[in-house]
Parts: C-alpha cells; sequence; structure tokens
C-alpha cells in the first residue's frame, strides 16, 4: 500500500461509490413509497368529502333562518315540526322546503291513520 497509495484512494472511491447508488435507490424507493401514499389518502379524503356524500344523491336539512339559508342541521323530526321552514343542500345547489311534520317509520302506520282509528 504504501509503494501504491492510488489503490487504496480506488478501492475508496469504489466503496463511496457503491454506498452513494445504494442511498440513492433507498431514498427514491422511500419517495415513491410516500407518493403513493399520499395519493391514498387523497383519495379517501375525497371518497368521505361531504360534496361525494351529496353527489351520491344525499341531502343536507338544515333550518332556515331569516335570511333564507340554512343554518342548524336538522339530526331529529323533533327539531322541525309541522310548518317548519328548511333548507335543503343538493350537489348542486339549494332548495327551500317546508316540514310537514314527523312522519312513521316505514312499514308503520302514519300518526294520521292511527288517530283516525
Amino acid at each position: 500500500m504504501l509503494a501504491s497509495p492510488e489503490g487504496m484512494v480506488t478501492a475508496r472511491e469504489d466503496d463511496v461509490e457503491r454506498l452513494r447508488k445504494h442511498a440513492h435507490t433507498a431514498v427514491s424507493s422511500a419517495v415513491i413509497r410516500a407518493l403513493d401514499q399520499v395519493h391514498h389518502l387523497r383519495a379517501q379524503v375525497r371518497a368521505l368529502s361531504p360534496q361525494k356524500t351529496l353527489d351520491r344523491g344525499y341531502a343536507v336539512v338544515q333550518l332556515a333562518g331569516a335570511d333564507g339559508v340554512g343554518h342548524d342541521v336538522v339530526r331529529n323530526p323533533d327539531q322541525a315540526p309541522d310548518g317548519t321552514e328548511l333548507t335543503l343542500r343538493l350537489a348542486e345547489g339549494r332548495l327551500g322546503a317546508v316540514s310537514s311534520g314527523t312522519m312513521a317509520p316505514a312499514g308503520q302506520p302514519s300518526q294520521h291513520k292511527q288517530n283516525e282509528d
């Protein structure tokens, strides 16, 4: 080695080059995996977005305020007794509506039929 020090330098140069290539490959793989994860998470967020829910045909029912804009979200029929003004938020706009009161669940007689019997 003392007679030919450039051999030692060449061997270390080869080691450095090999390690540089290995590091580059490892970092590139990590970036690709992270990018795939970002795309997957973005797709999940979009699928769960309120707009996607509306696009599937659902609506958000809100109590109409004096300004005609929806405010509190209606979660229970008791919040919208007969005659309550409502705002329906749809995928592509809003509608005004008026509650006709609580209805019986599907498969059960309505309140009106029960009262008439």
